[in-house]
């Protein structure tokens, strides 16, 4: 089998009648790629092949938020994934894929502002890491990066349209429309947990009231389940949290299981929220598939997700509604760090599907209309 270049042999085709075609394949070890999800508390890291198998995963746990302070954990995390890269790889390096929960111009690798996570406005991440290592860095938003990974290796990948949501640690969302991320007029779109659900309710870490992610991100469910519990609510996660003086959403699912009211309540009024939010997006978006992951939906299952579709049903335009899917994620495990991976193979190859032209032409505009993107480091 040939091994060097960008197409391979992988054998000949069964025809019978003469001579026989080679069958080609692309080279999995032409090239690799790594990519790094920046998560508070945490960094997610996976390195893929050419063909997008994994290579390299690790999650480094105990992470600060501040960027001061992640920064050089994070550079320290380059230099091991570029020496294995070295120790294990044949093929070339195509660079460093970055993901981070905020808006995000990947034009530039500029990070402008992180909800969770403090010090990361107006950050040029993408061109510290080019200077210092002297590769290919690209930096885009989590969700975005999910949005990728599910369109290569899960069940999106026949899929010209459609809405990955992440409900997790924050919420937010990734468009694609006919085969390309859609990114909107500053290159930011996705915001779906900064949609207000409650005028008058929990402040949001982006300063607002009432955000969907400041009522279904893990922190908001375990806070409100904390804040009833003192009060006179009757539950069975009152003798967990008196044992053990906290509660996980592991908790909230195994009690709903065994018939505790309060605990089905909470996962009720978080599908509500959710459905509520979404239906709205399929209205305007009309996407036809939607596909949900996160740490939310993962814990909660088959319920969250029943009740989801059926609020959808009820609140959306039913000739809209009644031909949308909504499904449960295909890649879970390391899904944004895979994705972030996938950046630097989807430009080596000039792909649409990153959508970078759109924002060339929203770096056109800007400039001619005299608005200059901000930037800083």
């Amino acid at each position: 089998m040939i091994r060097d270049g960008l197409i391979v042999e992988a054998g000949l085709n069964k025809s019978v009648r003469g001579r026989r075609a080679s069958l080609l394949q692309p080279n999995p070890d032409y090239c690799c790629a790594f990519g790094i999800n920046i998560i508070p508390h945490a960094l997610e890291i996976s390195g893929i092949s050419f063909t997008g198998n994994l290579i390299y995963r690790e999650t480094i746990k105990d992470v600060p938020t501040e960027k001061n302070d992640i920064l050089p954990r994070l550079y320290r995390e380059i230099q091991k994934i570029l020496q294995f890269y070295e120790n294990n790889c044949t093929g070339s390096l195509l660079g460093i894929g970055i993901g981070i929960a905020g808006l995000v111009n990947i034009l530039d690798g500029l990070i402008l502002y992180t909800p969770n996570m403090t010090g990361w406005e107006d950050v040029h991440l993408g061109r510290l890491v080019k200077d210092r290592f002297t590769c290919e860095a690209i930096v885009d938003d989590t969700t975005r990066c999910m949005a990728l990974s599910e369109k290569r290796y899960g069940l999106a990948r026949d899929l010209q349209n459609f809405l990955y949501i992440y409900i997790g640690e924050c919420v937010g969302s990734g468009l694609i429309l006919d085969g390309r991320i859609y990114r909107g007029r500053h290159g930011v779109a996705g915001e779906f947990g900064h949609i207000t659900i409650y005028p008058n309710g929990n402040l949001c870490n982006c300063g607002n009231r009432g955000c969907l992610e400041a009522h279904v991100s893990v922190d908001a469910i375990l806070q409100g389940v904390r804040n009833s519990l003192d009060s006179n609510v009757y539950s069975t996660l009152k003798t967990i949290l008196a044992d053990r003086k906290n509660i996980t959403l592991e908790d909230i699912q195994l009690e709903a299981e065994k018939s505790d009211k309060f605990s089905n309540m909470i996962i009720n009024t978080v599908s509500e929220d959710i459905g509520i939010g979404i239906a709205n997006l399929v209205n305007v978006f009309d996407p036809g598939v939607i596909i949900l992951g996160g740490e939310v939906i993962d814990t909660f299952g088959n319920q969250i997700l029943e009740n989801i579709s059926r609020i959808v049903r009820l609140k959306a335009i039913n000739a809209i509604s009644s031909k949308t899917e909504i499904l449960r994620a295909g890649v879970r495990d390391f899904s944004a760090s895979r994705g972030a991976a996938t950046l630097p193979i989807e430009k080596y190859l000039n792909n649409d599907i990153l959508n970078i032209r759109q924002a060339v032409h929203q770096r056109e505009r800007q400039q001619g209309t005299g608005i200059a993107p901000r930037g800083g480091g």
